[in-house]
């Protein structure tokens, strides 16, 4: 086994080299692509075991592909077992405890799972819609195990990431743009390696001081504002490095910040935090929910279809993230604030009309007050994103004394 981080040694000069991987045409780059892909991921496990339930795991769908062009079949037992087996491999405590009993989960460690997930999901809908008209197993490898986005994103379309591989060229050396490519690279690795760590230390100080009973704010104030900073430091220097060097090796790579603590309200801030989880999340299960209640289960009712979808939507997207209960807590915190945001805004537009209300979020006053208070009640849902959910209420509860 060997380190597979975005701060590791391998990892770094596997991106560097990049370019001479993405030079010859394109059926051979294909398989060039897979062999260093394939190297990657079967360098990264422990045991043989995990390495078995990992490529059940990735080839299950791909049995679909080749089902469906001579039997035409449902997608839905697919994705039903496929979302199962996820469940299983991520070690869902709360949810396999009661069905297979908690002296019975075992935890298989798997890298980039999460993402493998949404990206195999995406080639089963697309290619069961008729989108997708052929997938052969080497660029359907290629898609899921692609060493750019495998340990963290962004979550890029299969279509996207065939028209960007298929149009790669290593453009002629250009000084301008490849300073420009590693300026934004250095900025990443700044971001995670110096800022995110800095960030992470001194919230775990603090937060061992509130769990401890201290009687100073500051250790609060410290862990409320750090650690949501170190998660996006952390995260979008990733992005940043992998986004700068596949550009410099020519294969482009969807965007997923936009300055997220700018955000005045929720709806906008999902608009500029993991924006390509967003897209999908959206196109993928609110859309097709809202669609299903508004229709057929509560036909015609508009905001109750809405709020159910959107409660549902960041549930998963909760879940999605970790299997403790931290993270339901987390998706349904984020939920509440899209109601809110939804509500408030038609509120008003009932109130004072579209004309006026155009004005009034044109406000400069009123444009900071929404993002203050939006930044700070995106930090409270951030307390629930990693420390341990007892002693988060513990410190809490010591707090409020």
């Amino acid at each position: 086994m060997i380190d597979i981080s975005i701060d590791s040694t391998i990892f770094i000069l596997l991106l560097l080299i990049a370019p001479l991987l993405m030079m010859p045409k394109t059926n051979i780059r294909r398989w060039i692509f897979l062999f260093v892909n394939l190297l990657i991921f079967l360098l990264s496990f422990k045991s043989f075991e995990s390495l078995s339930w990992a490529f059940a795991f990735i080839l299950f769908p791909y049995t679909y592909i080749l089902i469906y062009d001579r039997i035409k079949i449902s997608v839905s037992p697919y994705v039903v077992l496929l979302l199962a087996a996820f469940i299983y491999l991520k070690s869902y405590t709360w949810i396999l405890g009661p069905v297979i009993g908690y002296d019975n989960i075992r935890i298989i460690p798997i890298i980039g799972l999460s993402y493998i997930l949404f990206r195999q999901i995406d080639v089963l809908l697309q290619y069961n819609a008729g989108y997708i008209k052929k997938i052969d197993l080497v660029d359907y490898l290629n898609y899921l195990l692609s060493f750019w986005t495998l340990l963290a994103g962004p979550i890029q379309r299969y279509i996207d990431f065939q028209s960007s591989f298929k149009k790669v060229h290593v453009e002629k050396f250009d000084w301008k743009r490849t300073l420009k490519l590693f300026h934004r690279a250095a900025n990443g690795m700044i971001k995670i390696v110096i800022i995110a760590v800095l960030l992470k230390k001194q919230s775990d100080k603090s937060f061992l001081l509130l769990t401890q009973g201290t009687d100073s704010i500051i250790p609060f104030l410290c862990w409320f504002y750090l650690y949501p900073l170190y998660v996006f430091f952390n995260f979008s220097g990733y992005c940043d490095v992998v986004i700068a060097l596949a550009g410099w090796s020519g294969f482009d790579i969807p965007e997923n910040f936009n300055r997220p603590y700018l955000a005045r309200n929720m709806v906008d801030f999902w608009n500029r935090w993991h924006i390509t989880l967003s897209q999908w999340i959206r196109d993928f299960v609110y859309q097709p929910l809202f669609k299903i209640l508004l229709t057929h289960v509560f036909k015609g009712k508009l905001y109750i279809s809405q709020y159910i979808s959107i409660s549902f939507t960041f549930f998963i997207v909760g879940i999605w993230h970790g299997t403790t209960i931290n993270f339901v807590v987390f998706g349904l915190l984020h939920g509440v604030g899209m109601f809110f945001s939804i509500g408030y805004k038609d509120l008003l537009k009932k109130f004072f009309g579209k004309k006026h209300l155009r004005k009034i979020n044109q406000n400069k006053y009123i444009k900071l007050i929404g993002i203050i208070l939006c930044m700070h009640f995106v930090c409270f849902t951030f307390l629930f994103f990693e420390y341990d959910f007892e002693k988060i209420l513990l410190a809490l509860c010591l707090l409020s004394k």
